[in-house]
């Protein structure tokens, strides 16, 4: 049984429920198959980033392999509140700016 085709918006928060009880509020459906449309714009920028966290779960470092990145590692450290303290910025291991 078809329940129709419905479009949401990325820049949205959606919700969908599935109930046992048919009323005119819920749809009952056993399940839902979400499909990704990719006919819109493509994002031809091809960004990478990889993260890396301690255990307190502060950002320490945050590598930027993009093509052509102007810096390709930020190093950050923190004070024993976790307050970030200092920020370098690297560039094929050569520390360009801290802050």
């Amino acid at each position: 049984m078809d329940i129709g085709t419905y479009t949401f918006r990325a820049d949205r928060t959606w919700s969908i429920t599935l109930s046992n009880d048919a009323d005119n509020t819920y749809v009952i459906a056993d399940a839902v198959k979400l499909v990704r449309n990719d006919s819109g714009e493509t994002d031809n920028e091809k960004k990478q980033f990889e993260y890396t966290y301690d255990a307190n779960g502060n950002l320490i470092e945050m590598t930027d392999g993009s093509f052509g990145a102007e810096i390709d590692t930020y190093k950050m450290s923190y004070t024993e509140l976790n307050q970030i303290q200092k920020v370098e910025e690297i560039k094929d291991g050569t520390t360009k700016h801290t802050t």
